[in-house]
């Protein structure tokens, strides 16, 4: 349908804390402004006080209906509809154990990666059932030869099914002073094999 779903975070100039669906894009032309009579913003009251506050990357199960969010600064993923209107209230939260920047679908195996801001990757089996209620299935600690982490801070990522890969990308540490001498420059990209039966410590 060519529709455009963008993550509005936190002083956005859409509704802070909402989810943008710009509604067929092939026919805008270069410049074209969101349009409220065609376009959508799912936020508001409902939205926010359900728990979307800073949404960063997300993901679409084009099948089933839903947008995945990454939810900074809650621990959780927020799932809402496809096809919600302004002021929605989210169809599910998915508690995580650390806040979550990006994530990754498997519509094929409905398996869901997401990546952690405290460096850990969280793989959830068979998402949709339970919209992962119980937490994940399995976490990945990017560890090195010798299994120390070497993982601060994962953000990006992207998942090649054909060869089980996910490439994520490691922005460091948060702060100057866990940085120290490294400060802009401790940043990685990692690439994880197998990572559909990946767990625990896994050297990328």
């Amino acid at each position: 349908l060519a529709n455009l779903y963008q993550a509005s975070d936190v002083g956005a100039p859409a509704t802070p804390g909402a989810v943008t669906v710009t509604c067929n894009t092939r026919m805008l032309g270069d410049g074209t402004a969101y349009d409220s009579e065609y376009d959508r913003t799912i936020g508001g009251a409902n939205t926010t006080q359900a728990g979307l506050v800073n949404p960063k990357g997300i993901a679409i199960a084009h099948k089933a209906g839903f947008i995945i969010v990454a939810n900074l600064g809650t621990s959780t993923l927020t799932v809402l509809g496809t096809a919600a209107g302004p002021d929605a209230p989210p169809v599910a939260t998915t508690p995580l154990a650390a806040n979550a920047w990006d994530v990754e679908y498997d519509e094929a195996r409905d398996r869901l990666f997401v990546a952690l801001v405290n460096g850990d990757l969280a793989v959830f089996d068979n998402y949709l059932t339970d919209f992962g209620a119980g937490g994940a299935d399995r976490t990945v600690r990017i560890v090195d030869t010798t299994g120390t982490k070497i993982a601060a801070n994962l953000h990006g990522i992207a998942y090649r099914k054909d060869t089980d890969q996910l490439v994520v990308s490691d922005v460091g540490a948060l702060t100057t002073a866990a940085q120290g001498a490294a400060f802009n420059t401790d940043g990685a990209i990692f690439v994880i094999d197998q990572v559909s039966t990946a767990s625990g410590n896994v050297q990328p």
